[in-house]
């Protein structure tokens, strides 16, 4: 078994299907340089570290070792799994799919190196609900739009037998606990807080559980608010595969006794595991968009602009519009932002100061504790309009309505910006107030409605 993001024992198709077939091994590649290459922030890589710390303690209950090892890059993967299928004379490799570019890649050279040697190749798709590339249009071609793609979704859910996979059956628990794992040093400038992100399979179920029962219910309304509760925090778990998405799914089909409709909180939740798989789809459908392209290739014409001062200020969180400031900040402190705050900073970076968005996108990917590749990607792209199903052009979030909607209270802004503690929420809820000037806040690094139209100039050029 190739562990890969899928750090769980609990309805991991691979898993199961290789320990019905006869005693299994496992083997993990730890492939540091690549994955930053790619991005992946040492947060990110930390949860990794941990998330595999507790899957070894869990196969070594279901008797299977686990050996760990360090590479590289993904063009050492076959060498190294070669070796490890020669050493312990091995028939067959199970692995969940990966659909990003650089993985599959991968992949096709280590399928191409096990027909070489007469080893079976079994791929299953442990992080997805439902293989990408299968649901199509009318006219035979991939969705680029949501809706139709969420309602084609549920009409093939209906057609298939998936359920939950339980823990396997154990070969024979490993006597001794199991041996240091030899992973990297790591360090990390964001605390790994349990209390915030679950740290292994048992903490992410739990988590679950508490969310389905105490929580799913109101998400509807609830999830709009930074400085409420009231999302699961499930996003870095089921991005390492500490949790599958069915899991997730049958949660709050579940609470709703078979029928979202009856339970709006877990229609919108799910809605948000759909939104999910269609970026893995567009991916894998796309590959392109792995290369750094926009999605609308026109879009790449966009006169972007590349300050690095006015981009650092973003980074920083000193831009003068508080609640900007603060989700940066409550990034660069936790490792993880608020959703709908991550479409009101892009937004401000990639439309009101016209700054590619890629630059952006980036930054998330190295610092987010649950950045995923296409979800990532696809909400940058739906921010700045460059992607599929995008915001129109003429879209722009305002950082001061947005702040007045979802943090009229300025509860959220005072805790990441604890130098307007003291002010009141009618002034801290006005860019450039006198009173904000005052604390040495900064004052606002553009003029919104300059900063619209020239946005809306440059988007219109493109679109003749």
């Amino acid at each position: 078994m190739w562990f890969r993001h899928d750090l769980r024992v609990t309805d991991n198709p691979a898993l199961n299907a290789a320990m019905a077939k006869g005693h299994t091994r496992a083997v993990y590649f730890w492939c540091q340089k690549q994955w930053q290459d790619h991005n992946l922030s040492p947060a990110r890589l930390k949860l990794t570290q941990l998330a595999l710390i507790g899957l070894n303690e869990s196969l070594a209950k279901l008797g299977v070792e686990l050996e760990i090892v360090l590479i590289d890059s993904f063009l050492q993967v076959p060498g190294a799994l070669n070796d490890c299928l020669t050493r312990h004379r091995i028939a067959n490799v199970y692995v969940n799919a990966e659909y990003a570019l650089d993985e599959r890649r991968r992949d096709r050279e280590v399928k191409a190196l096990c027909r070489s040697i007469d080893v079976a190749w079994h791929p299953y798709h442990g992080s997805m609900m439902q293989m990408p590339g299968t649901l199509k249009t009318g006219e035979g071609n991939p969705y680029k739009v949501f809706t139709p793609f969420k309602r084609a979704w549920y009409r093939a859910w209906q057609d298939t037998s998936r359920q939950v996979l339980p823990v396997p059956k154990t070969q024979g628990e490993i006597a001794s606990l199991p041996v240091p794992l030899p992973l990297p040093l790591l360090e990390t400038e964001v605390p790994l807080d349990a209390a915030l992100f679950p740290l292994d399979e048992q903490s992410a179920l739990s988590r679950l559980s508490e969310f389905s029962n105490e929580k799913l219910h109101a998400y509807g309304d609830s999830r709009d608010y930074p400085a409420s509760a009231g999302t699961s925090r499930l996003s870095a778990a089921l991005t390492v595969g500490l949790i599958s998405p069915l899991q997730c799914f049958q949660a709050a089909v579940n609470l709703s006794d078979g029928d979202l409709s009856r339970n709006p909180g877990a229609e919108v939740w799910v809605s948000e595991l759909i939104w999910r798989e269609f970026y893995l789809n567009v991916i894998y459908c796309w590959p392109e968009v792995c290369k750094g392209q926009a999605f609308r290739k026109d879009m790449d014409k966009v006169a972007w602009r590349y300050n690095e001062e006015e981009f650092a200020s973003w980074c920083e969180g000193t831009t003068g519009f508080p609640i900007v400031d603060a989700a940066m900040r409550q990034l660069n402190e936790t490792g993880w932002m608020h959703n709908r705050l991550r479409m009101v900073t892009a937004m401000f970076l990639s439309k009101y100061l016209l700054i590619d968005w890629r630059w952006g996108e980036q930054y998330f990917m190295s610092h987010l504790i649950d950045g995923h590749f296409a979800a990532n990607n696809g909400g940058w792209q739906w921010s700045a309009s460059t992607g599929t199903d995008a915001a129109p052009y003429f879209r722009l979030l305002s950082p001061t309505r947005q702040a007045e909607r979802f943090d009229s209270d300025a509860v959220f802004m005072r805790r990441f910006l604890p130098e307007l503690e003291s002010l009141s929420a009618k002034q801290i809820l006005k860019p450039g107030s006198p009173e904000l000037l005052a604390s040495g806040y900064p004052a606002p690094m553009i003029d919104l409605k300059v900063a619209r139209e020239a946005c809306l100039s440059a988007f219109k050029a493109v679109r003749g």
